[in-house]
Protein backbone atom coordinates (compact mmCIF):
# COMPACT_ATOMS: atom_id res chain seq x y z
CA UNK A 1 0.00 0.00 0.00
CA UNK A 2 1.04 3.31 -0.97
CA UNK A 3 -0.01 7.25 0.02
CA UNK A 4 -2.30 6.31 3.25
CA UNK A 5 -4.01 9.55 4.58
CA UNK A 6 -6.19 9.54 7.65
CA UNK A 7 -7.94 12.45 9.02
CA UNK A 8 -9.64 12.05 12.28
CA UNK A 9 -11.21 15.41 12.09
CA UNK A 10 -13.30 14.71 8.57
CA UNK A 11 -13.10 10.74 9.59
CA UNK A 12 -11.59 9.74 6.14
CA UNK A 13 -9.34 7.34 5.11
CA UNK A 14 -7.08 7.55 1.43
CA UNK A 15 -5.22 5.08 0.16
CA UNK A 16 -3.14 6.23 -2.74
CA UNK A 17 -2.69 2.73 -4.23
CA UNK A 18 -3.06 -0.90 -3.15
CA UNK A 19 -1.63 -3.72 -4.87
CA UNK A 20 -1.64 -7.74 -4.42
CA UNK A 21 1.51 -9.18 -6.16
CA UNK A 22 2.05 -13.10 -5.98
CA UNK A 23 5.97 -14.03 -6.04
CA UNK A 24 5.61 -16.68 -8.82
CA UNK A 25 4.19 -15.68 -12.47
CA UNK A 26 1.54 -17.77 -13.43
CA UNK A 27 2.73 -21.52 -13.82
CA UNK A 28 5.46 -21.04 -11.27
CA UNK A 29 2.93 -20.36 -9.29
CA UNK A 30 0.14 -23.01 -10.09
CA UNK A 31 2.99 -26.01 -9.89
CA UNK A 32 3.65 -25.20 -6.19
CA UNK A 33 0.03 -26.64 -5.76
CA UNK A 34 -1.23 -30.38 -6.20
CA UNK A 35 -4.56 -29.10 -7.19
CA UNK A 36 -6.08 -26.17 -9.12
CA UNK A 37 -5.40 -22.89 -7.67
CA UNK A 38 -6.10 -19.21 -8.74
CA UNK A 39 -3.11 -17.04 -9.16
CA UNK A 40 -4.91 -13.62 -8.25
CA UNK A 41 -2.95 -10.62 -8.89
CA UNK A 42 -4.83 -7.31 -8.29
CA UNK A 43 -4.37 -3.23 -7.84
CA UNK A 44 -6.79 -1.04 -6.69
CA UNK A 45 -6.23 2.92 -6.80
CA UNK A 46 -7.51 6.17 -5.14
CA UNK A 47 -9.56 4.49 -2.44
CA UNK A 48 -11.77 6.64 -0.24
CA UNK A 49 -13.61 5.93 3.09
CA UNK A 50 -15.64 8.45 4.32
CA UNK A 51 -17.13 8.94 7.80
CA UNK A 52 -14.47 5.78 8.71
CA UNK A 53 -13.18 5.56 12.23
CA UNK A 54 -9.96 4.23 12.36
CA UNK A 55 -9.27 3.94 15.80
CA UNK A 56 -12.44 2.19 16.04
CA UNK A 57 -10.98 -0.37 13.20
CA UNK A 58 -7.38 -0.63 15.05
CA UNK A 59 -8.86 -1.62 18.15
CA UNK A 60 -11.83 -3.75 17.60
CA UNK A 61 -11.90 -4.84 13.93
CA UNK A 62 -14.81 -2.30 12.79
CA UNK A 63 -15.47 -1.68 9.58
CA UNK A 64 -17.92 1.53 9.86
CA UNK A 65 -18.39 3.62 6.70
CA UNK A 66 -20.64 5.66 4.93
CA UNK A 67 -19.34 5.10 1.70
CA UNK A 68 -16.23 3.11 0.04
CA UNK A 69 -14.90 4.61 -3.36
CA UNK A 70 -12.63 2.73 -5.33
CA UNK A 71 -11.24 4.49 -8.64
CA UNK A 72 -9.52 2.15 -10.30
CA UNK A 73 -9.29 -1.77 -9.91
CA UNK A 74 -7.08 -3.78 -12.08
CA UNK A 75 -7.20 -7.94 -11.38
CA UNK A 76 -5.68 -10.83 -13.55
CA UNK A 77 -6.46 -14.03 -12.75
CA UNK A 78 -4.91 -17.74 -13.84
CA UNK A 79 -6.27 -21.23 -13.48
CA UNK A 80 -4.20 -24.50 -14.65
CA UNK A 81 -7.03 -27.10 -15.18
CA UNK A 82 -4.73 -29.38 -16.52
CA UNK A 83 -4.28 -30.71 -12.67
CA UNK A 84 -6.75 -32.28 -10.28
CA UNK A 85 -9.02 -30.60 -8.69
CA UNK A 86 -10.41 -31.22 -5.31
CA UNK A 87 -13.76 -29.69 -4.18
CA UNK A 88 -13.53 -28.32 -1.02
CA UNK A 89 -17.50 -27.50 0.88
CA UNK A 90 -16.90 -22.80 0.65
CA UNK A 91 -19.06 -20.97 3.11
CA UNK A 92 -21.59 -18.10 0.81
CA UNK A 93 -20.48 -15.12 0.48
CA UNK A 94 -23.43 -13.77 2.96
CA UNK A 95 -21.75 -16.24 5.52
CA UNK A 96 -17.52 -14.63 4.77
CA UNK A 97 -19.61 -11.18 6.41
CA UNK A 98 -21.57 -12.64 8.50
CA UNK A 99 -18.67 -14.51 10.24
CA UNK A 100 -15.92 -11.59 10.13
CA UNK A 101 -14.91 -10.86 14.06
CA UNK A 102 -16.20 -7.52 13.77
CA UNK A 103 -18.95 -4.79 12.75
CA UNK A 104 -19.47 -4.35 9.78
CA UNK A 105 -21.51 -1.62 8.34
CA UNK A 106 -20.76 -0.18 5.05
CA UNK A 107 -23.61 1.29 3.10
CA UNK A 108 -22.52 1.73 0.03
CA UNK A 109 -19.26 0.56 -2.18
CA UNK A 110 -18.68 1.65 -5.28
CA UNK A 111 -15.89 1.08 -8.25
CA UNK A 112 -15.54 3.49 -10.97
CA UNK A 113 -13.63 2.06 -13.80
CA UNK A 114 -12.47 -1.67 -13.06
CA UNK A 115 -10.90 -4.36 -15.61
CA UNK A 116 -10.38 -8.28 -14.84
CA UNK A 117 -9.10 -10.87 -17.00
CA UNK A 118 -9.60 -14.56 -16.65
CA UNK A 119 -7.15 -17.23 -17.76
CA UNK A 120 -7.59 -20.78 -17.84
CA UNK A 121 -5.62 -23.66 -19.30
CA UNK A 122 -7.82 -26.34 -20.02
CA UNK A 123 -6.46 -30.01 -19.70
CA UNK A 124 -6.34 -30.31 -23.66
CA UNK A 125 -5.36 -27.27 -24.92
CA UNK A 126 -1.56 -25.72 -25.90
CA UNK A 127 -2.57 -21.98 -24.51
CA UNK A 128 -4.53 -20.91 -22.34
CA UNK A 129 -7.56 -19.05 -22.90
CA UNK A 130 -8.96 -15.84 -21.49
CA UNK A 131 -12.61 -13.91 -21.16
CA UNK A 132 -11.79 -10.36 -20.59
CA UNK A 133 -14.60 -7.67 -18.77
CA UNK A 134 -13.26 -3.57 -19.26
CA UNK A 135 -14.80 -0.83 -17.91
CA UNK A 136 -16.06 -2.16 -14.90
CA UNK A 137 -18.72 0.05 -12.70
CA UNK A 138 -20.67 -1.43 -10.15
CA UNK A 139 -22.17 -0.14 -6.68
CA UNK A 140 -22.94 -2.28 -3.56
CA UNK A 141 -25.37 -1.44 -1.01
CA UNK A 142 -26.10 -2.72 2.10
CA UNK A 143 -23.47 -4.63 3.27
CA UNK A 144 -23.69 -5.30 6.92
CA UNK A 145 -23.84 -8.33 9.66
CA UNK A 146 -25.42 -5.95 12.09
CA UNK A 147 -27.39 -8.85 13.71
CA UNK A 148 -31.23 -6.12 13.76
CA UNK A 149 -31.11 -7.60 10.48
CA UNK A 150 -32.16 -11.15 11.56
CA UNK A 151 -35.92 -9.42 12.52
CA UNK A 152 -35.87 -6.53 10.51
CA UNK A 153 -36.21 -6.81 6.71
CA UNK A 154 -33.04 -5.58 4.37
CA UNK A 155 -31.68 -6.02 1.00
CA UNK A 156 -27.97 -6.28 0.06
CA UNK A 157 -27.79 -5.44 -3.85
CA UNK A 158 -25.12 -5.09 -6.36
CA UNK A 159 -25.04 -3.56 -9.28
CA UNK A 160 -22.95 -3.46 -12.10
CA UNK A 161 -21.85 -3.13 -15.85
CA UNK A 162 -18.98 -4.15 -18.04
CA UNK A 163 -18.12 -4.60 -21.67
CA UNK A 164 -17.07 -8.12 -21.84
CA UNK A 165 -14.20 -8.20 -23.82
CA UNK A 166 -14.09 -4.91 -24.90
CA UNK A 167 -17.07 -5.42 -27.10
CA UNK A 168 -20.27 -6.51 -25.66
CA UNK A 169 -22.70 -4.55 -22.88
CA UNK A 170 -22.82 -6.24 -19.76
CA UNK A 171 -25.48 -5.40 -16.71
CA UNK A 172 -26.15 -7.34 -13.62
CA UNK A 173 -28.45 -7.05 -10.94
CA UNK A 174 -27.36 -9.23 -7.82
CA UNK A 175 -30.10 -9.06 -4.28
CA UNK A 176 -30.06 -11.36 -1.19
CA UNK A 177 -31.81 -10.52 2.11
CA UNK A 178 -29.80 -10.09 4.74
CA UNK A 179 -29.71 -12.97 7.23
CA UNK A 180 -32.14 -15.09 5.09
CA UNK A 181 -31.88 -18.90 6.43
CA UNK A 182 -30.86 -20.43 3.37
CA UNK A 183 -28.74 -17.21 2.52
CA UNK A 184 -30.43 -17.45 -0.97
CA UNK A 185 -29.43 -14.79 -3.54
CA UNK A 186 -30.92 -13.93 -7.35
CA UNK A 187 -28.99 -12.82 -10.16
CA UNK A 188 -30.34 -11.25 -13.38
CA UNK A 189 -28.69 -9.79 -16.14
CA UNK A 190 -28.16 -8.81 -19.84
CA UNK A 191 -25.57 -8.95 -22.82
CA UNK A 192 -26.02 -7.17 -25.86
CA UNK A 193 -24.55 -6.13 -29.00
CA UNK A 194 -21.40 -7.95 -29.61
CA UNK A 195 -19.85 -10.12 -32.23
CA UNK A 196 -19.74 -13.49 -31.18
CA UNK A 197 -16.28 -13.79 -32.57
CA UNK A 198 -15.04 -11.60 -30.09
CA UNK A 199 -15.65 -14.73 -27.88
CA UNK A 200 -13.05 -16.61 -29.47
CA UNK A 201 -9.84 -16.05 -26.86
CA UNK A 202 -12.15 -18.29 -24.54
CA UNK A 203 -14.19 -20.45 -27.04
CA UNK A 204 -11.11 -21.66 -28.74
CA UNK A 205 -8.98 -22.47 -26.25
CA UNK A 206 -11.53 -23.73 -23.56
CA UNK A 207 -14.50 -25.54 -25.37
CA UNK A 208 -12.46 -25.85 -28.51
CA UNK A 209 -15.05 -24.42 -30.89
CA UNK A 210 -14.67 -21.45 -33.14
CA UNK A 211 -17.21 -18.95 -34.12
CA UNK A 212 -16.37 -17.75 -37.82
CA UNK A 213 -19.75 -15.09 -37.87
CA UNK A 214 -22.77 -14.25 -35.87
CA UNK A 215 -24.08 -11.57 -33.35
CA UNK A 216 -25.73 -11.60 -30.00
CA UNK A 217 -27.96 -8.95 -30.42
CA UNK A 218 -29.51 -9.13 -27.05
CA UNK A 219 -28.76 -12.25 -24.15
CA UNK A 220 -31.00 -12.63 -21.36
CA UNK A 221 -29.48 -14.58 -18.05
CA UNK A 222 -31.17 -15.46 -14.53
CA UNK A 223 -30.49 -17.72 -11.68
CA UNK A 224 -31.52 -17.75 -8.10
CA UNK A 225 -29.11 -20.25 -5.57
CA UNK A 226 -29.11 -21.01 -1.80
CA UNK A 227 -27.00 -23.35 0.55
CA UNK A 228 -28.11 -26.46 -1.22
Amino acid sequence: AEGIIYSATSKSLVINSFAVHPNHSDYDFTSRYEFQTSRIESGFSNVYFYDFCAADYLSSGNLISSRIEIGKMDMKVFRDKRKEFRHTEKPLFQNLIYNYHGIIQIDSIGLLDGYVTYAEHAEEANEPGFVSFNEINAKIYKLSNDTIYKTNSAFLELKGNALLMGKGVMTILLKGRIYDSQNTFSLDGTLMNMDADKLNPILEKSAFVYVTSGKIDEMKFSFTANNT
